[in-house]
């Protein structure tokens, strides 16, 4: 894990007002390879960093008419 943790990126981290990172977002999308998945969600973890994933599925899902994007 330790050279993947060097090279890895999440792809989108929020940070706050001092330019720490707050979260992270992964999506999980159509062409997603899960072989990762594990491994980024310790890197988060050690790194007291959220980590939240989003799936296609959800992205696509109508709630009340509109998806989540809208």
């Amino acid at each position: 894990r330790g050279r993947y943790a060097l090279q890895a990126h999440f792809d989108i981290c929020v940070s706050d007002e001092h330019d720490d990172p707050a979260f992270a977002i992964e999506y999980d999308g159509a062409g997603h390879d899960g072989r990762s998945d594990e491994t980024k969600n310790e890197i988060a973890r050690e790194a007291g960093l959220a980590l939240f994933r989003v799936s296609e599925t959800v992205l696509n899902r109508r709630l009340g008419g509109i998806t989540f994007l809208q």
